[in-house]
Formats: C-alpha cells, structure tokens, sequence
C-alpha cells in the first residue's frame, strides 16, 4: 500500500467479520478503528513514485509524514517503510518524515 484506499478498507473490515465470526469481540487487540482485527501494514516508498506507481509513496519527507498521519487516523498498530533503493539517503529522508509526522 501506499496510502489507505478502498480495497485495504475492505480487507480490514473482511478480517473484522471473520475474527467476529470466529467469536472474537470487538476491543480484544488492536488500539483503532477496527479495533479488535489488528492491523499491520507494509508501505513501499520509492524514488520517483509520484509519477510512476500509485500503490507506492514518493520519496519525500512531507509524502511520508501525511501518509503515517492516513495510516494512524485507519487505526493501523504497526506499519513499516519499504524505502527503494535502500540507500542510506533515502533512509535519511524516510527518518525526516517521521520527525515531521511526530511534530
């Protein structure tokens, strides 16, 4: 994912069903929206995504701090960054866009 769209809203609100089904109450993990079917989420941010992959962030400090914003009003427990390519750079301005999304 890059940022939360209609096809990761309803794969969370299908595992919501399923641990409901299961008999799983709502409340039981996870601290969001949804709570109960926690939610843990890859998002890739590459170099040049902006204009080339829309399921991808681009590789800027505000992109990156907007989309953590996106991820944490979804209620999402645990998100990780999948910065392309690993450079040590890229890693930098990925780091700048965690400072900005903490204030």
């Amino acid at each position: 994912f890059g940022l939360p769209d209609a096809k990761f809203r309803g794969e969370r609100g299908a595992w919501v069903a399923a641990r409901e089904a299961a008999g799983e109450r709502d409340g039981s993990a996870g601290s969001g929206a949804g709570a109960g079917a926690p939610a843990y989420v890859g998002v890739q941010v590459k170099a040049g995504a902006a204009t080339s992959d829309a399921r991808a962030l681009a590789l800027d400090p505000d992109a990156i701090a907007d989309a953590l914003a996106a991820w944490a009003a979804e209620g999402v427990d645990h998100l990780q960054l999948w910065v392309q390519p690993l450079t040590a750079a890229n890693v930098a301005v990925a780091i700048e866009g965690l400072r900005r999304f903490r204030g």
